[in-house]
């Protein structure tokens, strides 16, 4: 794709979905506080009214909003997904000649970008607990897990495994990187879509951790010209640390600091044949090309 030169609207053209993303989920935060608070106000009537103050109320809505954060994400995930899908379409069509589709890709080679998601997930959170990053901020990381897993390992999976996945690689793959490109270029655009995907989730831990995978899910939309690529990925890594949190299946990792190494060591090197495989055989054509030749042999 032709780079421009950027200018006041390409930013904005690059900036304005992550902000409707944000103000969609905020919206519906507002909504759910004042459902909180009437719902504190109602249950502390009915316990006769006694401890009816400010502070009270408020205490017991950031509770109520903290028990179901979960579900004020998966609401805004719902309601973002529609608008995202037409932001795309508009895309498709504003492109015209210039929005170039690829050929598809082996389906054989998507294997390799979920095992390369799931093998991150573990790879990135082994490196910052051997770095004392996690100790560092262990209180942050009990707040997000209280956030993020409750408990309800179906719901989890359709909510953080699929939707999240889905919505968030439409936003920050599908769109802002799409369009960064236009500016930029491949390599900056990965570098700048991974970084506003990071500052998203707002605190420290989880800024490194999404940092680091959006490097990853850029990289492999950026092979396969899909975004079933990075979604595939970030679905990959979100139901490994959802299973993590919820089952047994991968404490064996970190059981001791032994296992954490090792067990480190070999999902990196997982990753580099991942990396190997899809760099060296995943190269889909563009499929103008492909018919731009066949006409000229027709004419022929």
């Amino acid at each position: 794709m032709n780079q421009k030169n950027p200018g006041p609207n390409w930013v904005w053209r690059v900036v304005y979905p992550i902000l409707v993303y944000m103000g969609i989920y905020y919206l519906i935060s507002i909504l759910a506080s004042v459902i909180g608070m009437t719902a504190s106000v109602v249950e502390l009537e009915q316990a006769g009214g006694g401890g009816l103050d400010y502070y009270t109320i408020l205490e017991r809505t950031i509770e109520w909003i903290s028990q179901y954060s979960y579900e004020v994400t998966t609401v805004s995930n719902l309601a973002t997904l529609p608008v995202v899908l037409l932001f795309l379409r508009s895309d498709r069509r504003r492109g015209g000649e210039q929005y170039r589709p690829y050929d598809r890709v082996n389906i054989g080679y998507y294997v390799p970008v979920l095992v390369l998601g799931a093998c991150a997930c573990l790879a990135v959170n082994g490196m910052m607990y051997i770095s004392g990053v996690m100790s560092a901020y262990s209180e942050t990381l009990e707040e997000v897990s209280s956030q993020l897993y409750q408990g309800q390992l179906l719901v989890e999976m359709l909510g953080i495994g699929i939707l999240s996945p889905i919505v968030e690689e439409m936003v920050f793959r599908g769109l802002c990187m799409k369009r960064l490109q236009n500016g930029v270029g491949s390599t900056a655009s990965i570098f700048l879509a991974a970084l506003f995907f990071a500052l998203y989730h707002g605190n420290v831990l989880q800024m490194i951790y999404a940092f680091i995978l959006g490097l990853i899910f850029g990289y492999v939309y950026e092979r396969f010209h899909s975004l079933a690529a990075p979604i595939l990925a970030h679905c990959g890594a979100n139901i490994l640390s959802v299973l993590g949190s919820e089952t047994n299946l991968i404490d064996g990792f970190f059981a001791s600091d032994t296992a954490l190494f090792v067990g480190t060591a070999v999902c990196c090197l997982v990753m580099l044949g991942c990396f190997y495989l899809i760099h060296y055989q995943v190269n889909p054509a563009p499929l103008h090309r492909e018919e731009e030749s066949s006409a000229q042999d027709n004419g022929r």
